[in-house]
């Protein structure tokens, strides 16, 4: 699916309208639109303001395939624009030590699975594959000992998991009601802090777990260890 927007910030909404249309005809959930939205506003919105030399519309094209959604930002009669190249930002340097800008492309770094571009007769092109929302794992921990999974926790993210729950002392609660999987590797982070906590007297607790998690931790024999709410 490929459309062609004028090179203006107006043109945005339009994006969002085609992101719409390419996920309704590709039966994909509107979860994914967050992110896809994100991403081509940041790129588009760079090509505006910082392209040079390039003439007329900017060309996007949408894709579905087997390992995600794929996007190409194609722009005419353009001088080189790497945004590739641009530096990362260290987000975790306090406010006052950081300079405006350059969030746009670490969103897309973190959005994307990968991130390429090509110059070539005066044609610029910017491809990106999306990553599978339904892939991602993200933890949050909120006030009073509470924990926010979503996504996966499967081996791939267990070591990160366990770094965060390491940190944590004090009883602890998990909110699992944005946890779609759990492997073995997940259900070994729970050991571990439900050890550490209950040695030192605290207390651990699952809360809003889907179905399909509950019924790993039933099979495991862990559904009462763990103190399931």
């Amino acid at each position: 699916m490929r459309r062609s927007f004028p090179r203006e910030m107006s043109s945005l909404e339009q994006i969002v309208a085609y992101v719409r249309e390419f996920l309704a005809r590709e039966g994909l959930a509107e979860a994914a639109a967050h992110d896809l939205d994100l991403v081509l506003e940041e790129l588009f919105t760079n090509l505006v303001k910082y392209g040079r030399g390039a003439r007329g519309d900017v060309e996007i094209s949408l894709e579905r395939g087997a390992s995600g959604v794929r996007a190409q930002l194609r722009e005419f009669d353009a001088e080189p624009f790497d945004p590739t190249q641009l530096p990362e930002v260290d987000v975790r340097r306090p406010i006052t030590e950081r300079r405006p800008g350059g969030l746009g492309v670490h969103f897309v770094r973190e959005l994307t699975q990968s991130f390429r571009y090509d110059h070539r007769d005066r044609v610029g092109v910017i491809s990106i594959m999306m990553k599978d929302p339904s892939l991602q794992f993200d933890i949050r921990v909120q006030a009073g000992g509470r924990v926010e999974l979503t996504g996966r926790l499967d081996a791939a993210q267990s070591e990160r998991a366990l770094a965060i729950f390491r940190s944590l002392s004090g009883p602890v609660t998990v909110d699992c009601a944005g946890l779609d999987y759990i492997s073995s590797a997940g259900i070994a982070v729970f050991m571990d802090t439900y050890r550490r906590l209950s040695s030192a007297g605290h207390a651990f607790h699952l809360a809003n777990l889907a179905p399909r998690v509950r019924n790993v931790l039933i099979y495991a024999g862990l559904d009462k260890l763990l103190g399931i709410e």
